[in-house]
């Protein structure tokens, strides 16, 4: 028997062909999740299988409560004010689904959230060196607690780009920015951080300063002078629920 309100949520968008299939959306507690799905998640996400939201907020809570640092902080508790709602799947990728509770519709970028498992810390500490960034512990914390987060569904930009997929600013797909971008060289070597849905890339540089790449004027602009101010930045930002990138929010009304 199916229950209301546990259908499986096929997510296309707007001129797919048919057939095509986004991702694939589970409403907790996942029970018409297929077994062949549920062998392939991260375990961090399996184990939201047949747990109630209130049991999944715990789960969640769980996973940051140790945080001290007052941005990460402000970070976690602005998401935590969103519901676990379900869990989304994208091939063999998959995230805990946080929702607005006082929106029965998802209308705006902000309105949910898709938080990914944490990392494995020694393959963490590995890309960190490739990078030179092992010195900068803000940024392992930050992304223990929050890399791979999303403000849409996968497939989509606009996510804190996964450990397994870092690459360095101007990377095989955009070499062509190493001639034309005007400053490449002062940021030559930077990680691309977020990716942008407007085709924007959040940089780190292993000085530790942090600039936007703009998509639209093909310049990289200086943000942070110190990634220790990022995360209250970041948590300052989401919450005009407006899409991250290196353009200004609106007013919030």
């Amino acid at each position: 028997m199916i229950v209301a309100g546990q259908t499986p949520i096929e997510h296309r968008l707007p001129g797919d062909r048919p057939g095509i299939i986004r991702a694939i959306e589970y409403p907790l507690p996942c029970s018409l999740m297929p077994p062949q799905t549920a062998t392939v998640l991260h375990g961090w996400i399996r184990a939201f299988i047949g747990m109630e939201v209130p049991g999944a907020r715990v789960r969640l809570e769980t996973r940051w409560a140790n945080i001290a640092q007052p941005g990460l902080r402000h970070l976690a508790d602005y998401l935590l004010s969103f519901a676990p709602s379900s869990v989304i799947v994208r091939n063999s990728c998959s995230w805990l689904v946080l929702k607005d509770p006082a929106k029965a519709v998802i209308e705006n970028v902000g309105d949910q959230w898709f938080i990914a498992p944490p990392p494995d810390s020694d393959f963490l500490e590995h890309r960190l060196k490739a990078f030179g960034l092992e010195t900068h512990d803000l940024v392992r914390d930050f992304t223990l607690c929050f890399g791979g987060l999303r403000e849409d569904i996968p497939n989509l930009s606009g996510e804190f780009v996964a450990v397994q997929a870092w690459e360095p600013f101007a990377g095989p797909e955009l070499k062509y920015i190493r001639e034309t971008c005007r400053n490449f060289n002062d940021w030559e070597g930077s990680l691309v951080f977020y990716q942008s849905r407007n085709g924007d890339q959040l940089l780190l540089h292993p000085y530790g300063n942090v600039g936007w790449w703009s998509h639209e004027s093909d310049e990289v602009y200086d943000l942070l002078g110190s990634f220790d101010a990022f995360p209250e930045y970041c948590c300052r930002y989401i919450k005009h629920r407006y899409p991250f990138s290196s353009w200004e929010p609106p007013a919030s009304d």
